[in-house]
């Protein structure tokens, strides 16, 4: 800093000793050069004395009185400068603070919105739940109330199919000539080797098209019996004929008409029965007595009930005498 006021020194001291130049544009000069720290110098400051002696024949006399003034007058005129400054500077702080409070107050404005959304979002959720709620348990009455109703229904449609039964096997056109009454009762009657012929109030075949082509299962008849114990006349006759290698080579099977419940489950219950198999323990002189076993299908549970008849030769009932107890007649009174 100090070696470039000295070159602005020696231009100036050339372009003072030029002789056109007057005294006062020689301070005006001076006072650029110096104005950075001139502004703060009194008359009687030493380093003024250090330019006088610079510009002997020309700063002297006129110097003190003109930087004098220029001072006064830059002084002025920074005063002026940091006056417009000043109300630059609280003009655009009142715009400032202005915008702040806009700011502020749409800040307060949505915060308050936001908080009554909020409540309403928390009042709707509220009821959302209560609703929710109250729909989920009248879900789970309405399931319980199904399930029971599926029930009665299964155990109505079961009991509408007792006296039902199911054949399976017979040739398609079979019964062409007949009526299917006419020809089932006698088939019954025929295979089974019944002494009468059973009664019959409805018989036909299950829903579908005709299956007339090579290797087509035929469609099985349903048959509804009008006695409810020749129904099951019916179905033993079949569990014995099933029984004869005659029976097990047959085309023909009788089966009780389930429902498609029952089916589904004696279906998923077909492989573990599979693997469950029931042992009738005898002592070897008690085989040769065996006139007859009897496995009656499974029902309810994994095991079958087993009739065995057994013949003793040896073995004579005892005769026994009844005798009617009196005191069954005898009155208290």
């Amino acid at each position: 800093m100090q070696t470039h006021k000295t070159e602005l020194t020696y231009k100036a001291y050339k372009y003072l000793h030029t002789p056109e130049k007057s005294p006062h544009e020689v301070c005006l000069l001076i006072s650029v050069i110096y104005s950075s720290f001139w502004l703060h110098l009194g008359p009687d400051d030493p380093r003024l004395k250090q330019v006088s002696r610079l510009f002997p024949d020309r700063v002297k006399p006129l110097c003190k009185e003109e930087i004098e003034k220029g001072r006064k007058e830059s002084k002025a005129e920074m005063e002026k400068w940091a006056k417009s400054v000043e109300d630059n500077t609280k003009a655009q702080f009142e715009l400032l603070r202005e915008e702040v409070r806009l700011i502020s107050e749409t800040s307060v404005s949505l915060a308050n919105k936001m908080e009554v959304r909020k409540k309403e979002v928390d009042d709707t959720l509220n009821d959302q739940s209560d609703s929710i709620t109250s729909m989920e348990t009248k879900l789970k009455e309405l399931e319980k109330e199904m399930l029971t109703l599926r029930r009665r229904s299964e155990d109505l449609e079961a009991r509408s199919r007792r006296n039902n039964i199911r054949i399976v096997g017979v040739r398609e056109g079979a019964e062409t000539g007949k009526t299917p009454l006419e020809f089932i009762a006698g088939l019954l009657k025929e295979k089974l080797g019944l002494s009468v012929t059973p009664t019959l109030d409805r018989a036909h075949r299950t829903l579908g098209a005709r299956r007339d082509g090579a290797g087509a299962p035929p469609r099985a008849f349903v048959v509804r019996c009008h006695y409810y114990i020749e129904k099951e006349e019916i179905l033993k006759k079949a569990r014995e004929m099933e029984r004869t290698p005659e029976g097990r080579s047959g085309r023909i099977h009788i089966f009780p008409d389930y429902t498609q419940e029952v089916n589904n489950k004696r279906a998923a219950f077909k492989e573990a029965r599979s693997l469950l198999i029931d042992y009738l323990l005898l002592d070897k002189k008690l085989t040769p007595m065996v006139m007859h076993v009897e496995y009656p299908g499974i029902v309810l549970s994994d095991h079958s009930p087993v009739t065995l008849k057994l013949k003793f030769p040896d073995y004579t009932p005892p005769q026994r005498m009844w005798r009617l107890n009196s005191r069954l007649l005898a009155d208290d009174d």
